[in-house]
């Protein structure tokens, strides 16, 4: 009888080369965030109350490339953490239908309090009948900001690639905290979320650095006392929100 000869098997790579590629890989998505960021205004970025959370956190919500073929069709829903959604688009095409938290909250077959809908068919008449519904024919060098809780289903038309991220301020936040709320009374609609973030540190970092930045854009501003303000900030959590409210 012939016996096969078995292959030596090959030894595993030593430690600093499986680190060396490891560290590789790290590198390259580092510096493809870093292009996307670059591609950001500075003077908007600054305004978003998300990049002053702290290293770990604010690395979520930097700026991200999505990559889609033709035909990709989404499920509707609403985007997390009570965000405001920014798209640009760096070519392609795309239709996105939107309505509104409040008239898909009150439409069967519309909000996200059911985790089955997604297998159901879009109720386009419905959605048609609704107040706030919209088309949005988003193509190469197109801009769109979403509001936080809308409601979208995503078509694309022709493959597309795109830059896009979150964004909470000041303006938005009311909007952001009742998005968010929804969330935490719906499980099933957080998709692949930090649950360490929550919108109480999005809150006191926020305002931090609007306190910061207040007396340098209103010069009123710069003569009242800030000191208990900063004082409560102090506190962090939630010692830091009951001294804001007293």
């Amino acid at each position: 009888r012939l016996r096969r000869r078995r292959r030596p098997r090959r030894p595993p790579p030593p430690p600093f080369q499986r680190h060396r590629s490891e560290s590789k890989k790290r590198t390259a998505n580092r510096s493809e965030r870093e292009r996307a960021s670059r591609q950001v205004p500075s003077w908007f970025a600054d305004r978003s109350w998300l990049t002053k959370l702290g290293s770990r956190h604010s690395e979520v919500f930097r700026p991200k490339v999505a990559l889609m073929q033709a035909g990709a069709l989404t499920s509707h829903h609403r985007d997390n953490y009570g965000t405001l959604t920014w798209i640009k688009v760096l070519g392609g095409r795309q239709l996105l239908a939107t309505w509104s938290m409040a008239d898909g909250d009150a439409t069967p077959g519309l909000g996200d309090d059911d985790e089955s809908h997604g297998d159901a068919p879009f109720p386009w008449a419905t959605w048609a009948a609704l107040p706030s519904a919209r088309l949005v024919l988003l193509e190469t060098g197109d801009v769109y900001f979403m509001r936080p809780g809308v409601y979208h289903r995503v078509h694309t038309l022709a493959a597309k690639i795109q830059l896009f991220g979150e964004w909470v301020g000041a303006a938005t936040f009311p909007a952001a905290l009742h998005s968010a709320t929804a969330d935490v009374k719906r499980p099933h609609c957080l998709k692949a979320c930090e649950t360490a973030i929550k919108m109480r540190d999005i809150f006191l970092a926020g305002l931090s650095a609007e306190l910061d930045a207040a007396p340098r854009r209103r010069r009123d501003l710069a003569l009242c006392d800030l000191a208990p303000l900063r004082d409560a900030l102090a506190l962090k959590g939630g010692d830091a929100l009951r001294a804001l409210r007293a």
